[in-house]
């Protein structure tokens, strides 16, 4: 699944900017994807859950 593993990064980048430019203090940031696929390749979509921790 090539081009997959780089949403991680810019995903947990972005929530970091705007994290920072919000003043929040966040401790962790963790960014989960998962891919469902169907039979026919018509209706596939990818999932993002995003956790993070603000103290």
């Amino acid at each position: 699944m090539t081009g997959f593993f780089p949403i991680h990064t810019c995903t947990a980048i972005t929530l970091r900017l705007y994290a920072n430019r919000k003043g929040w203090n966040l401790t962790d940031v963790k960014v989960e994807l998962r891919f469902e696929a169907d039979s026919v390749k018509t209706n596939s979509k990818y999932f993002a859950i995003l956790n993070y921790a603000e103290i």
